[in-house]
């Protein structure tokens, strides 16, 4: 699972302009008859076609950093440039800079994780969302989906923009279920629902993956969007497996603004 959505930006509710809740767990117009005549697949056959449909085993285990780089486009008026720096086997930073000298950046240097922005400043993540942040920063989590989420269901098919999508539901040891949304026909990752914490709610986020290509061996989503809570999208124009990347890069900043 792509940790850019994934890791995905959580922090940027800062700079959202409002924080819409899902009431709901289950994904509306999901099916889950088990009857049907078409033979349905398990999660975990769902999971292993996507391991090959992103490129194998072998070739995400080649990859051992990742440096991306594009537009964070939050309005139409408002466009930032990201940089987004990873590095096996469980660190990453996530840079967001903004016309005028606002900035926002979020990592995790295998210990710590933590954000820091112009307005707020530097902040250290601890409790749920640090657990979730861990999880999310496993380099590999790919090939380690069962281990990170040891429970797992299929919950039948559903569009997902005109595309039809498997959907499954897993849930880690320690934490919220969530719902992903793989391509019938190419076994690609479309959409993730997960449920994290926004301030002192319960939230429900949407990410969507597309424009797929070749990168190192692998297929790598260059643009998300999130729709929920806050709507952005994010379009890499560069993205560079195993660049070099220094650890004092991945460390946490100085607490000055």
């Amino acid at each position: 699972m792509k940790r850019a959505a994934t890791v995905f930006l959580c922090g940027l509710l800062s700079f959202a302009t409002t924080l819409a809740q899902n009431g709901g767990r289950k994904p509306a117009g999901a099916s889950t008859d088990a009857k049907r005549a078409e033979q349905m697949p398990t999660a975990e056959q769902v999971l292993e076609r996507y391991v090959r449909a992103i490129g194998g085993r072998e070739a995400i285990e080649k990859v051992k950093t990742w440096v991306k780089k594009g537009s964070f486009e939050l309005t139409d008026e408002m466009v930032a440039s990201v940089e987004f720096y990873e590095k096996a086997p469980n660190k990453f930073v996530h840079l967001v800079s903004f016309p005028g000298g606002g900035y926002f950046q979020e990592g995790f240097d295998g210990t710590v994780a933590w954000e820091k922005s112009a307005q707020d400043g530097l902040r250290e993540i601890t409790g749920p969302p640090m657990v979730w942040i861990r999880r999310e920063a496993d380099f590999h989590r790919e090939i380690k989906l069962k281990q990170l989420y040891p429970i797992m269901s299929f919950k039948g098919k559903r569009k997902v923009r005109d595309i039809e999508a498997y959907v499954i539901e897993v849930s880690p040891a320690d934490g919220k279920s969530e719902f992903w949304y793989f391509d019938s026909q190419t076994g690609l990752l479309l959409r993730r629902d997960d449920e994290r914490t926004g301030g002192e709610d319960q939230v429900i986020f949407v990410t969507e993956f597309g424009d797929y290509r070749e990168v190192g061996g692998l297929k790598v989503a260059h643009t998300i969007w999130r729709s929920s809570p806050s709507r952005w999208t994010i379009k890499f124009k560069e993205i560079t497996p195993n660049a070099p990347v220094d650890d004092l890069k991945l460390s946490k900043p100085a607490s000055d603004r």
